[in-house]
């Protein structure tokens, strides 16, 4: 199947769902899109944008953005909200910033995602805390 704009948000979000899921194991729910989710403390992925950088003869670099917007409810026991909501932070940063380049399922990769900028919000939507964070990444598609 060739690759094609309209199928790589759901290559690239699917493939961040899928790490990020795989890096908390259960301790963090990751859901793609919008939704009436429920839960102590979960993270979304909402596609925001794309630019096409460059143009090829047989392709185009395009860079993506998502929205990642992390709700958090509850503290653990032994720690503090702030500190626990930052711990979860600093490790979601990290697992983007040490993936430079993410497989997808139709072969292709994704290459210099990175958090680009993040905000925290204290009590937003009934959540102690909401985290808003910008990633980006760049995709080579619509290869013939």
């Amino acid at each position: 199947m060739a690759v094609t704009y309209t199928n790589n948000w759901k290559n690239i979000a699917d493939k961040l769902e899928s790490q990020l899921r795989s890096e908390f194991k259960g301790f963090l729910a990751v859901y793609v899109g919008e939704g009436d989710y429920v839960g102590n403390h979960f993270l979304k992925i909402l596609p925001q944008s794309n630019e096409v950088l460059e143009r090829y003869i047989k392709g185009e670099l395009r860079e993506y953005t998502f929205q990642l917007i992390y709700y958090f409810m509850e503290a653990n026991i032994r720690q503090t909200a702030l500190t626990q909501m930052l711990r979860t932070i600093s490790r979601i940063e990290s697992i983007m910033a040490n993936n430079r380049s993410l497989t997808l399922t139709d072969s292709t990769s994704i290459i210099n995602g990175r958090i680009d900028s993040y905000e925290i919000v204290e009590g937003e939507d009934g959540f102690e805390y909401l985290v808003e964070m910008n990633y980006k990444c760049m995709h080579l598609g619509n290869l013939t």
